[in-house]
């Protein structure tokens, strides 16, 4: 039993009602899978989108941490490495320095004491007590001035 092409296509063998009926129901599938479709694309484009913020993110922390980890593994040149040595002796020095101020400072003697020292070695020196403070007190690096 063959059939040919015209039989097919005879409308009376189907009905014309049914071939509309089919005809609505292939337009509103091939409608909804436009809209599906339509939407699938929308996510894959969003999701390429995040994907390039992620690339960006992850390239701009590997510089990060390129960055940190060069940061740590420079070692000073040779002119920087004896700047700092430098530096260490002239504070270890001014430490020092400020150390003995203040220890000849504390070590100096009353005015009175001192006073009474001088009057014992020259018997005429016409110095006062006030003499004495104040010499004491430019030794001790205290001016008022």
């Amino acid at each position: 039993m063959s059939t040919s092409t015209s039989e097919i296509l005879k409308p009376d063998t189907v009905g014309d009602s049914g071939l509309q009926k089919q005809l609505g129901n292939l337009r509103d599938e091939v409608g909804n899978l436009k809209a599906k479709n339509q939407s699938l694309q929308q996510q894959l484009s969003d999701a390429r989108a995040e994907l390039e913020e992620a690339k960006a993110t992850i390239l701009k922390q590997g510089n990060k941490i390129r960055e940190l980890e060069r940061g740590y593994s420079l070692k000073p040149n040779p002119a920087e490495s004896a700047l700092r040595l430098e530096i260490g002796n002239l504070q270890a020095e001014l430490e020092a320095y400020k150390q003995q101020q203040l220890a000849t400072a504390s070590e100096l003697p009353e005015p009175a004491d001192l006073l009474n020292q001088l009057k014992g070695r020259r018997k005429k020196s016409k110095a006062e007590l006030a003499d004495v403070a104040e010499i004491l007190e430019i030794l001790g690096g205290s001016e008022d001035e």
